[in-house]
């Protein structure tokens, strides 16, 4: 498989112009002259190689009508660089945890933070590579802080955020279970993933990929440490931004394992990272089902703070062949009665008793196999302001098998959103749509495939079944004919309130919806070849049409709260509380007709014979912790 890829990006600083009464040009309260002596003359390069935190306090100009609000509101501003190089860090954090508010430095390394109420507050810097910095500080009343970092890369493991296996969001150090996270923005950015079980693919311990296909659009099976011991389940469950989703298949009509995965409809290019858990955890706060284990997806989101916006287009193109090497040379000797029968040898006629023939079937036929071309295109958008952020993407990528029947496309588009109208309450949603639309070949490594039927076939031997000389079970051209389509539409909604009544206290209540509709149909035209087992253990002589309607909801409502108890400055208590509902359905309506009598007709109403069934499943789960 032969990748390559093109990635563009850019940011665009959004400016802001402000009118005071001051003819003076300042820049986040402070003149341009003072800024430059202060940052030139007064401070300098700090020698030292730790971080060095430097504080300026100047007044800032109001209006009459600005008096009130400036009166009991500050401001904080200033520049985060990197201590060795001196380089300014575009994107750095700096956030003010007990407000729960912050911003993200901009491409000049300058980042603000305005109507900060007056007080004593401790003020973190963070950013990827370099140690997390803290610094007490007091914001006065109409005043303008200016604070300058610069940070100290990071030379030990990050102590990184985890939002999966507890109640609420946590550090590493404190979660007693086995917790994996997958960066899915540095794997992207080292290589081209098309779906989300390739991202998966070697990136954790205990985490294995069964794949039960090679062609297109079908997907592995993920197990986690074994099979599930409280109801053998074997597939871990998944969550995405908190939301349960489907994991199942998309409901395709099944033929020797080609199974397809509702995960495969989401966006790598949209994932942020991904979390496992296979410690007790998983089935405390998930229950009983995540015996199995629990990933959790978390997608990318905008920053609170910034004064950017920030576009990003990658392309992925790249090609699936099946190698020479791979594709059997058959050979055969001309025997005389081989050569006198030339209605069951006609490769030998004109041929002398002993001389070898040989044949490569998958090469000398065009309609066997071609060289499938994938691509992909991303096309995504974010930014923020002081009290909300974004992020919005819209993708569509198509890959062929080698198979000329065979391939895979999917679009999608994403939005999330976070606002914050007050310091202790913040909301977030997430709304996704994917199109998928897979076909897939009748079975690649089965006796009625076409790899091995070009194995099985002797050279210069004619075969009825396939009227050719190449193939043993089935021909390329029949072969063509078999179709198995599964096209799903699905939505995924997420909304997440969040509230903290006071500093010791966090109340977290999340709703989740995640509806999937498809329509499945396999075709066999009639005077066809194929077996009845490949289809669905039905005759297909005159043909047969089968389609499926398959629907699966997916319905997640769960509350968590925290207290946070500090017992002295190294030791810190955290209890929490929650419950969570879930409910799971999934229908499906097949109807197969058969005897078509015709090609031309592809019908349901036509078909001579015809049956029907329908199926419904449904589960309730209600669970409480503490």
């Amino acid at each position: 498989m032969l990748m390559f890829c093109l990635v563009l990006a850019t940011q665009t600083e959004i400016l802001s112009a402000h009118a005071g009464n001051s003819s003076d040009n300042t820049v986040n309260g402070i003149k341009a002259s003072e800024k430059s002596e202060n940052n030139a003359d007064k401070f300098g390069k700090s020698d030292d190689s730790s971080l060095a935190v430097h504080a300026i306090k100047t007044m800032v100009p109001v209006n009459a009508d600005q008096i009130e609000t400036a009166v009991m509101q500050g401001s904080i501003s200033g520049t985060v660089t990197d201590a060795r190089t001196g380089e300014r860090i575009p994107g750095a954090n700096v956030i003010l945890p007990a407000l729960n508010r912050g911003a993200s430095t901009n491409m000049e390394g300058e980042y603000s933070i305005a109507n900060v109420p007056a007080g004593n507050f401790v003020l973190e810097v963070r950013f990827i590579g370099y140690q997390t910095v803290r610094r007490n500080i007091t914001v006065v009343s109409g005043e303008a802080l200016v604070l300058n970092f610069e940070l100290t890369e990071e030379t030990l493991s990050m102590d990184e955020l985890i939002v999966t296996g507890t109640a609420g969001d946590t550090r590493r150090r404190a979660v007693g279970n086995a917790v994996s996270r997958v960066s899915a923005t540095d794997i992207m950015d080292r290589s081209s993933r098309s779906n989300v079980t390739e991202l998966l693919q070697s990136q954790t311990p205990g985490l294995t990929l069964i794949p039960g296909s090679g062609t297109a659009g079908t997907a592995a099976n993920i197990r986690l440490r074994g099979a599930g011991s409280i109801t053998a389940r074997t597939q871990p469950i998944i969550y995405v931004d908190g939301v349960r989703i489907n994991s199942g298949t998309l409901g395709n009509f099944d033929v020797f394992g080609q199974s397809t995965s509702a995960l495969d409809a989401i966006n790598p290019s949209d994932i942020e990272s991904i979390e496992i858990i296979k410690g007790p955890a998983a089935s405390t706060l998930y229950g009983a089902e995540a015996a199995a284990g629990v990933i959790q997806i978390i997608t990318k989101r905008g920053t609170m703070g910034e004064r950017n916006l920030r576009w990003s287009f990658r392309s992925d193109i790249g090609q699936t062949d099946w190698p020479e090497m791979w594709r059997p040379t058959n050979y055969s000797v001309c025997s005389q009665a081989r050569i006198n029968n030339a209605a069951g040898h006609p490769g030998c006629v004109g041929r002398s008793a002993g001389d070898i023939i040989s044949l490569v079937p998958l090469s000398d036929d065009p309609d066997a196999l071609r060289k499938g071309l994938m691509h992909t295109q991303n096309l995504s958008v974010q930014g923020g302001g002081q009290q909300y952020s974004f992020f919005v993407s819209g993708s569509f990528g198509t890959e062929e098998g080698v198979y000329l029947n065979n391939y895979a496309d999917r679009g999608s588009l994403r939005a999330n959103f976070q606002i914050f109208p007050l310091d202790n309450l913040d909301f977030a949603a997430t709304v996704s749509y994917t199109r998928t639309e897979i076909g897939l070949p009748l079975g690649d490594n089965t006796a009625d495939g076409l790899i091995i039927s070009s194995w099985l076939a002797n050279p210069g031997q004619y075969y009825p079944t396939t009227r050719t000389t190449g193939y043993f079970t089935i021909n390329p051209t029949d072969f063509n004919t078999y179709d198995n389509v599964t096209k799903t539409d699905r939505f995924v909604l997420g909304g997440t309130v969040t509230y903290r009544p006071f500093t010791w206290m966090e109340n977290r209540l999340r709703v989740g919806f995640d509806l999937s509709n498809g329509i499945a149909e396999i075709y066999f035209p009639p005077d066809n070849p194929f077996a009845a087992r490949t289809s669905l253990g039905l005759g297909n002589d005159d043909g047969l049409i089968a389609k499926a309607y398959p629907r699966n909801q997916e319905f997640t409502f769960d509350y968590n709260g925290t207290i946070t108890h500090r017992i002295n400055e190294n030791v810190v208590s955290n209890t929490s509380f929650g419950m969570q509902y879930l409910t799971t359905s999934f229908a499906r309506s097949t109807a197969i007709g058969q005897d078509l009598g015709s090609a031309a007709v592809r019908s349901l109403g036509s078909a001579a014979v015809t049956q029907s069934n329908e199926s419904f499943t449904e589960q309730k789960s209600l669970g409480f912790f503490l």
